[in-house]
């Protein structure tokens, strides 16, 4: 099975600990790639994105960051259809509201 995930990544609070969740996930078996990044403005939460194959290769990356002291769980995908939005102004609103 191959695919591409996203994880929420708790603890990560500067460059550096951007850098070992990376190194984690690479050094796993199956990963072919990763991004790794810090929460933007308020999020307490960093992402890593990853892609590559293997059998539960999800629970593995959780796993691994678990144990390097950065609790992750799969991001989860929600998709709203929004109607009536008629210029940039209100996407800016639609996405601060959605971010809260």
């Amino acid at each position: 099975m191959s695919g591409t995930f996203t994880l929420r990544v708790s603890g990560m609070t500067c460059p550096k600990c951007v850098g070992r969740v990376d190194k984690a996930l690479r050094g796993l078996e199956g990963v072919a790639e990763c991004e790794v990044s810090l929460g933007e403005g308020d999020e307490e939460e960093g992402r890593a994105r990853v892609r590559g194959h293997g059998a539960d290769l999800m629970g593995r990356c959780c796993c691994a960051l678990e144990e390097g002291g950065y609790p992750a769980r799969p991001r989860e995908v929600v998709r709203v259809r929004v109607e009536g939005m008629t210029c940039p102004k209100c996407v800016g609103r639609v996405d601060k509201a959605v971010r809260r």
